[in-house]
């Protein structure tokens, strides 16, 4: 009954991110249009890859198509709310909950349930995270499978845990492809750390094997009932490998260190440039001391992988996008760095992590008071009055058979009937023409925040390839001469 109460006030903690920046708007980021399209595709039994977005080899904007497992988790809101960003908001925020209490759970198998409890409301009420909760993405839904099976990885396996793990697994990979990560662990971990290799029998695998048959069962059936083309492409590497492999793990570090540091603290600075330096050196240090005491742990095996799979990345400059699924165990280590070596200089460290914690709390103080503020003010997307009377026009006058080059494809494809591409940045006018001719665009549409200068002005010039049909505030589209 007692734990009962704890976890109950952990879970009570979290509650008010039901309430903080929970928006009705949505902002031109394009990759929620998609995920979004593909879910309403699922409801009318259409395939995944007809969402009116049309690939431009020339210019990769996203692939053809996302993994299934987002898409099919929006299903029941956009089957009952439609494209609700109310309602979305609020199931993005329950899986920031759901990650940040199963953060917790792993936490508290490493300390006690105050600094568990003190590192988990740290993170899920960080200002960043706050303000990415209202994108309507798979990060955090992904953070939570992600962590939900590093949870049933590190306890005890028995015959329905072991099942539940391979659905799990194979779903958190149809959430996002960096899933195999998780995968790949899981198998050196079981096969080749956990139990000598040597050793190996049916009998001491039994649970790994059931995990792995269900995983490939669960995931080949989504695979072949929701095909879909998940052509993601790399981008090409400019220098040398070594020199790409140095500057992701740079970004990425210099990411972690501004966690605490970005957002708009008045007085106070120095309270998220102490927290941030601490969090990035002894999380360095903290996992040499937690592999030293624990050289057969799942977490750090996942830890090296993962970083080791994000700095690959060619398109590793994502901000903390990358580093969110893992940050609980960055959290972690960083903690078991702080007190070895505080050990070292003080007699008594029992409240440091409870007087760190408030302290950083604090310092959100301002920034979060300013987006719950703000939070109802209509962001520059499609819900603004100049792009729904833009979406009115295109569905009342142009035939469905259009299509349009624009900078955010998707989105217009979302909310409209036609189809849509995009330019490359910084585009020639002879790729452009070759573009439009390849994929027979018939209008090209601009907007004053989203298009470039030089789109605006070769369209206003060259009356002779391009004209005006509709215009106002914030949008001109232009139909293309034939």
């Amino acid at each position: 009954m007692k734990k009962f109460i704890k976890y109950g006030l952990v879970i009570l903690f979290l509650i008010p991110l039901f309430f903080i920046n929970i928006k009705t708007s949505h902002d031109w980021g394009d990759d929620f249009a998609q995920y979004l399209h593909q879910a309403q595709n699922i409801l009318a039994g259409i395939s995944q890859n007809e969402t009116g977005y049309v690939f431009n080899e020339n210019c990769y904007t996203a692939p053809i198509a996302y993994p299934t497992g987002f898409p099919l988790l929006l299903v029941p809101i956009v089957y009952f709310f439609g494209i609700n960003f109310f309602y979305l908001n609020l199931y993005m925020s329950l899986f920031l909950v759901l990650a940040s209490f199963v953060g917790f759970l792993i936490l508290r198998k490493h300390m006690s349930f105050i600094n568990a409890n003190c590192i988990m409301l740290v993170i899920a009420y960080n200002p960043l995270l706050i303000n990415f909760k209202a994108e309507v993405l798979s990060d955090l839904p992904f953070i939570f499978f992600s962590l939900l099976c590093i949870y049933l990885i590190i306890n005890k396996q028995n015959l329905w845990l072991s099942i539940f793990l391979g659905l799990l697994m194979a779903f958190t990979l149809h959430i996002r492809t960096a899933g195999i990560a998780l995968i790949v662990t899981y198998l050196i971990y079981r096969f080749f750390i956990e139990s000598s290799w040597k050793d190996f029998s049916i009998s001491i695998h039994q649970n790994n094997f059931v995990t792995i048959l269900t995983g490939l069962v669960f995931y080949f059936f989504f695979h072949f009932e929701f095909p879909c083309d998940v052509n993601y492409t790399s981008t090409p590497i400019f220098g040398s490998y070594w020199e790409m492999l140095n500057d992701h793990f740079s970004y990425n570090m210099h990411q972690i260190s501004y966690m605490f540091r970005w957002y708009d603290m008045k007085s106070y600075f120095s309270i998220g440039v102490v927290a941030s330096s601490f969090l990035l050196v002894f999380s360095i240090l903290g996992f040499f001391y937690f592999f030293k005491e624990n050289k057969k742990s799942f977490l750090t095996g996942y830890t090296f992988i993962y970083l080791g799979m994000v700095i690959n990345h060619r398109s590793s400059h994502q901000g903390l996008r990358f580093i969110y699924p893992i940050i609980f165990i960055l959290f972690l280590f960083a903690a078991i760095g702080i007190k070895t070596n505080l050990q070292q200089l003080l007699k008594q460290t029992k409240y440091f992590g409870l007087v760190s914690a408030m302290l950083i709390l604090f310092s959100y103080n301002y920034e979060i008071a300013k987006i719950y503020q703000t939070q109802n003010v209509v962001v520059d997307g499609p819900q603004l009055p100049e792009s729904k009377m833009l979406f009115s026009f295109i569905n009342l006058t142009l035939s469905p058979n259009s299509i349009i080059a624009f900078d955010k494809p998707r989105a217009l494809a979302l909310y409209t009937k036609v189809k849509s591409f995009t330019f490359a940045p910084n585009a020639s006018q002879e790729i452009i023409s070759n573009d439009i001719k390849r994929l027979k665009a018939n209008f090209i549409l601009t907007n004053e925040t989203q298009s470039s200068e030089e789109i605006k002005k070769m369209l206003i010039n060259d009356t002779l390839n391009y004209h005006l049909i509709f215009n106002n505030k914030l949008f001109k589209l232009f139909a293309i001469n034939r």
